[in-house]
């Protein structure tokens, strides 16, 4: 556990932390679900909307190695949802919920988290041993645009808090807790932009809360990439190009080199962090990988998309999957993060261009696939010939 000071930390909102709830009913729908053979993906959809009503849904789907394949279960309906691996299992957010299904796509239990509107989903995160999975909801009112209910889970527990700040780089650590920064603009929220301070948090699996503040004034707000250490209090936040590294919560901060240029991602969620090492992803498809201690870029690969645009990337461990779109549909590519000239061929993916997108009316667009990733982790498209 992270030796960061214990006094109370007072954020304008309240935290509650419990136990795994029993099974729920009621929050989602299996309705209709499809057949299935021998499920390889597993991923999260969304509806095409504009505002969300209950005639929509996110969707749980799973493709069998062919691509074909359908939803089998249908959650609230949620702007932007993800799905992780927790265990041996995968957890998504459902109303007042997060749901948690096994490798067979059998609904397993519930983590219940009274009053989650769900809404829209703003970040989410995943342990290096799949141990833990943060997700950040937007709760914005009038008076607190900016809040966020952060809720945590590990297969046996859950904790939520909600802050009113701006947070970033949402981070899960094998423990079971959840770090983050929160940004104190000096001209308040009305200018966000503008110089400020920084502290980083953490709640803890048993639904403490503790903080440290980064002793360093920030020309503007930090921004992507974040490293949050999971095994000590330290941390790496860029502040325009520079690396800001903290120590601990009594050494002042230092700058420690520059961020080298590189092709900043162009669309949300086009980027993570693993390790000490930050992954970015455009959608002309350059692929960097920067080591963010060193300041150095260890490759910047162009990968080849065959003519379509990518809808969305999922990063799984050592691997990405990248969802691209085109005249014949949507297709899969996989990526080796640690050996970028090693892409798959894109997997047609029939189960969204027939079955799937057969579920919604004409004219409207294609059902988005948010996240996929195999249902096994050692299972691979290997590299095209």
């Amino acid at each position: 556990m992270l030796g960061l000071s214990r006094r109370k930390f007072a954020m304008l909102a309240a935290l509650t932390a419990g136990i795994v709830g029993v099974v729920a009913t009621g929050c989602s729908t299996p309705a209709e679900p499809e057949t299935i053979d021998n499920p390889v993906f597993i991923g999260i959809s969304i509806d095409p909307i504009k505002n969300l009503s209950p005639n929509h849904a996110a969707n749980l789907f799973a493709l069998s190695a062919d691509g074909s394949g359908g939803i089998f279960q249908e959650l609230a309906p949620t702007y932007f949802p993800s799905i992780h691996r927790l265990g041996n299992g995968f957890i998504a957010p459902d109303r007042d919920s997060l749901v948690v299904v096994d490798a067979s796509l059998k609904e397993v239990y519930r983590h219940e988290v009274a009053r989650l509107g769900v809404g829209m989903q703003t970040q989410s995160a995943r342990s290096p041993l799949h141990k833990s999975v943060p997700f950040s909801f937007t709760e914005g009112t009038a008076e607190a645009p900016y809040r966020h209910r952060i809720v945590s889970a590990t297969e046996k527990t859950s904790a939520s808090a909600m802050t009113d700040q701006r947070h970033f780089a949402l981070t899960a650590c094998d423990d079971g807790s959840t770090r983050w920064v929160e940004y104190f603009p000096d001209r308040g929220m009305e200018d966000p932009m503008s110089p400020g301070s920084a502290r980083i948090v953490a709640l803890q699996a048993d639904g403490e809360l503790s903080e440290i503040d980064v002793e360093w004034n920030f020309p503007d707000r930090p921004s992507a990439p974040i490293i949050l250490s999971c095994e000590d209090p330290s941390a790496y936040i860029v502040s325009e190009e520079d690396i800001i590294y903290v120590k601990d919560e009594v050494s002042p901060a230092e700058s420690i080199g520059k961020l080298p240029a590189y092709e900043i991602p162009d669309r949300a969620r086009f980027d993570t962090v693993s390790g000490e090492d930050d992954f970015a992803f455009t959608s002309t498809g350059m692929l960097t990988r920067i080591n963010i201690p060193q300041a150095k870029i260890v490759y910047a690969q162009s990968i080849d998309l065959d003519g379509k645009h990518p809808v969305s990337i999922t990063f799984d461990s050592d691997r990405a999957y990248v969802v691209t779109s085109g005249d014949s549909g949507e297709s899969l590519l996989e990526i080796d993060l640690n050996d970028p000239t090693c892409t798959s061929d894109q997997l047609s993916l029939t189960g969204f261009n027939q079955l799937l997108t057969a579920r919604k009316p004409k004219p409207e667009p294609s059902i988005i696939i948010e996240t996929i990733l195999p249902i096994d982790p050692n299972y691979s498209l290997g590299c095209k010939s």
